[in-house]
């Protein structure tokens, strides 16, 4: 069977009519949904066409209950894409990288035209996989501590490290 959620009745409405019974549909803002209890089952795969002003939110929250996911296989604004599947060195890493690499092993899939959507969005968009990670990349004593210091870190693009770390060191 298919687990699915959709905000837009409209849409699930389609659905219904397509899958039938096959489909378990959850009729709501997927950013409501406890993951930890819903889907009943696990692991579960993510697979979809995130929404670009709500992708960052879905996936932090998915990070939270990754020992329930298989992988996620999505489609994302493709600046979005870019800065989770960037490693260090490249102009798009940044904060968001450092999270999604901690939780995930991100790998880009492909691009996705903005003419193979009707009607046409204004950015384009490209489709990635993000594998949990079932132990952290490296040990880190307090995760909350270590997301606040590598937000601080990349506050300031043009800043030295110092200056952009000197509010958490006092």
């Amino acid at each position: 069977s298919l687990w699915a959620v959709e905000i837009d009745r409209d849409l699930a409405r389609g659905l219904m009519a397509g899958w039938g019974d096959r489909l378990k549909l959850r009729v709501e803002d997927a950013l409501s949904l406890d993951f930890r209890a819903w889907p009943e089952v696990a692991p579960f795969r993510v697979v979809g066409n995130l929404p670009y002003n709500v992708a960052s939110p879905l996936l932090a929250r998915l990070a939270a209950v990754k020992d329930r996911i298989q992988d996620l296989h999505v489609m994302l604004q493709e600046e979005v894409a870019a800065r989770i599947v960037a490693g260090a060195g490249r102009d798009a890493y940044g904060r968001w990288s450092v999270f999604m690499a901690y939780h995930f092993v991100p790998e880009p899939l492909f691009r996705v035209s903005r003419g193979a959507f009707s009607p046409p969005p204004r950015v384009e968009s490209a489709f990635i996989r993000l594998t949990p990670r079932r132990e952290p990349p490296f040990p880190v004593g307090d995760p909350e501590l270590y997301f606040s210091l590598v937000a601080q870190a990349f506050q300031g693009r043009r800043k030295m490290l110092q200056t952009s770390l000197k509010t958490q060191a006092s």
